[in-house]
């Protein structure tokens, strides 16, 4: 079996994801690498990766409170169905995330970003999980 070769990409693969070509890829950083074969790959740096954004955290935090308030909700609406409360829970917060992203993209109003929506559907998931904590005790 062949050895693999592991390099180290530096940090405009992020924003350069045409250097990840493999086998053929050209780059300034690391000489030679016409020749790479099959058994080498690129590994992004862990230190180059970009930092979460202002935006982003707010999205988070508004979607922990959304998810505790809507399992809340159809736990005192729907006593004794802990799966539906939390199905419910979650196809609700994703609809409410994705339909402001999608009121921005159809008005021109803010701007569209799909992070907004991970980001609030992520903290959503922490507010279901909260709440569910305390349901199924």
């Amino acid at each position: 079996m062949p050895e693999l070769t592991f390099y180290i990409q530096p940090a405009n693969f992020f924003y350069e994801p045409r250097l990840f070509s493999l086998p053929c890829v050209r780059s300034k950083f690391l000489p030679n690498l016409s020749a790479l074969t099959d058994t080498q790959y690129f590994l992004p740096a862990a230190h180059h990766l970009k930092k979460i954004e202002p935006d982003k955290w707010k999205h988070f935090y508004v979607g922990i409170a959304m998810g505790a308030v809507l399992q809340a909700f159809f736990w005192f609406l729907l006593p004794g169905h802990t799966g539906w409360d939390t199905i419910l829970s979650f196809v609700i917060s994703l609809g409410i995330c994705y339909g402001f992203e999608l009121f921005s993209r159809l008005t021109g109003l803010g701007h569209y970003d799909l992070g907004d929506v991970v980001a609030g559907m992520i903290g959503a998931v922490l507010g279901i999980g909260l709440v569910l904590i305390f349901q199924l005790n």
